[in-house]
């Protein structure tokens, strides 16, 4: 379990965040050099055009994909120093999400989804 103590002010802190993929044996950029700062209770929207990254920034933020470079401190947790177990136990603690397709469950309420 992580043991690092928050350092970060904010719940999420992003400082130079890229993202590469290999397509075809082409590097792919997909974000390069994001910073983003959100404090606890602040909601945030994020709008682009088609293939402009927001999936892959919210898989980031989500904690269910890695940047290649950059700083990411959630919770002031250091996000490139969690292992596996640090990271799946802060997305069963501290993130819910809500995906595009809804997936809920017709017999259940709207909270129990």
């Amino acid at each position: 379990m992580m043991t690092d103590t928050p350092t970060q002010p904010g719940l999420i802190s992003l400082q130079g965040i890229g993202k590469r993929y290999q397509l075809a044996g082409q590097e792919l950029s997909i974000l390069n050099d994001v910073c983003l700062s959100i404090a606890s209770g602040d909601s945030c929207g994020i709008l682009g055009a088609s293939g402009s990254g927001k999936s892959t920034l919210l898989n980031i933020l989500g904690l269910l994909d890695l940047p290649n470079c950059g700083q990411y401190h959630f919770a002031g947790h250091d996000i490139f120093n969690a292992t596996p177990d640090d990271l799946a136990a802060i997305r069963n603690q501290q993130i819910g999400f809500v995906f595009q397709s809804f997936n809920l469950l017709p017999r259940l309420s709207a909270l129990d989804n």
